[in-house]
């Protein structure tokens, strides 16, 4: 066998393109399509071939925990199985807050947390009781990475209830003197007895300039759940607890009140988790049919393929002597969509899908790395409309895997992750595991009517 060395000749583009038309145009889907091209010896040989690919529904355990988006709710779905969210949330103290003089006497009138939303899914009518619990064990720790499937009770035993409220996704959306601006806005409101009130009065009234450390010693977080629902989750943006106090002093002689508030902000200082639960997962993938695939976020299922590389190198040396040296021109995956089964709730596809070696999966949740156009190792793929189809360019990362040694060419299991992509302006810089609800079904490889397949077409010189 030929050395898979990185030395290449330019090709004649337009034989390829034909070819290329040619080969996505082949309605044909047997394993053991390939098209061959052999002039002289001297030429180029071109090659078209369609690998079906082994897959399978893959449970994922759980993706960080750690999101702009916090997610409340329950979600029922025939098809899919339930999907539970919940937080637990971690409040900052005052920034830089000026406590007025004793002398004004001061005093606490409410303690309010308001959740903020701009987005739902679900029913906007079905109830929800909210239930808001003090975590009471051990602190969240700023320092530690957490995952969705962590464990509520090793933060909270559930004995300490600051509050519950039944509430719907549609009747919230109002003009709010609470929020940064005058705006409508979604929000969730809760009110605490005053005992809370006087509570984190008294905390900040001791201590003014507490840090953040500090006020965690004193008030550890919430965590917060539901119950009697299963239309609708929510994903909030923004959580806020305001302290609203008063104070009088006199002016001219005559007593002036001035009532005002102290905000403690759930932001990037401190700690804001979700944890994801699907109780019926492991029946739903026991009874998936063998022709189809399932695609659910928020640590669901989702779809999981072995890269034939092995299969692909022998496959080419059979079509083309081992002295020549193999270029990928086009390597293209599309996981099909099947038509919208109207028995169910309608869920929108997840926009990007992020293929990945299931060997970097982990680093990825972690770090939520970018793919480059130069990765061996993952790939973005985007949904199409016009297609129904999530598409991945393979070229570059296949052509890379060829030119590795032998003894490196083994074969590859990838991930299919849902994901956002995360951006600066107009520009890409990261892609995090979507902690929105989407799910789909796609084309197995055991599909008759259309089995997931690579298509590649690649030219030895």
């Amino acid at each position: 066998m030929g050395s898979f060395g990185s030395r290449r000749l330019i090709h004649l583009l337009s034989v390829a393109f034909v070819l290329l038309l040619g080969l996505w145009g082949c309605s044909n889907n047997d394993d053991t399509v390939g098209l061959a091209i052999r002039p002289d010896i001297d030429d180029i040989v071109v090659c078209a071939d369609t690998f079906v690919l082994d897959c399978e529904n893959y449970e994922i355990p759980y993706i960080s925990a750690q999101a702009d988006t916090m997610v409340l709710g329950e979600f029922y779905s025939p098809t899919y199985g339930t999907t539970k969210a919940e937080l637990l949330v971690q409040l900052n103290a005052p920034d830089d807050y000026e406590f007025p003089d004793e002398s004004y006497d001061p005093q606490p009138d409410s303690l309010v947390l308001l959740m903020f939303y701009d987005d739902y899914f679900g029913s906007p009518y079905s109830p929800l009781e909210v239930s808001i619990y003090e975590i009471n064990k051990k602190a969240i720790n700023y320092t530690e990475r957490y995952y969705s499937d962590l464990n509520p009770g090793d933060f909270c035993d559930s004995t300490i209830l600051m509050g519950k409220r039944v509430m719907t996704s549609i009747d919230l959306s109002r003009r709010n003197s609470e929020a940064e601006d005058s705006a409508k806005v979604s929000y969730v409101r809760y009110k605490f007895d005053q005992s809370q009130a006087s509570r984190f009065f008294d905390i900040v009234k001791e201590n003014p300039t507490i840090s953040s450390e500090d006020f965690i010693d004193n008030f550890k977080g919430m965590y917060i759940t539901t119950r009697y629902g299963k239309s609708t989750l929510i994903y909030f943006n923004q959580i806020t607890m305001y302290l609203y106090y008063h104070y009088t002093y006199q002016k001219a002689g005559v007593d002036t009140t001035v009532s005002t508030s102290i905000v403690f902000p759930a932001n990037h200082e401190v700690r804001q988790l979700n944890h994801f639960v699907h109780p019926e997962r492991n029946a739903i993938v026991s009874n998936i049919p063998d022709s189809l695939l399932y695609i659910k976020s928020m640590a669901g299922i989702y779809p999981r393929m072995t890269l034939p590389l092995s299969r692909i190198r022998k496959r080419f040396l059979e079509k083309v002597d081992t002295s020549r040296i193999p270029n990928v021109n086009a390597a293209e995956i599309a996981l099909e969509c099947i038509e919208y089964d109207d028995i169910d709730v309608y869920m929108n596809p997840p926009g990007y899908l992020l293929a990945i070696d299931e060997r970097q999966l982990d680093d990825f949740l972690k770090h939520h790395t970018l793919p480059e156009s130069n990765d061996i190792d993952r790939v973005l793929g985007t949904y199409s409309p016009a297609r129904n189809s999530y598409v991945f360019d393979f070229t570059y990362l296949l052509t890379k895997r060829m030119e590795m040694t032998a003894d490196q060419d083994e074969d590859v299991r990838f991930v299919f992750v849902p994901v956002e992509v995360v951006y600066s302006g107009t520009t890409k810089v990261g892609v995090m595991p979507l902690v929105k609800l989407g799910a789909t079904k796609v084309r197995s490889g055991k599909n008759g009517y259309s089995p997931f397949r690579l298509k590649v077409l690649y030219e030895g010189f």
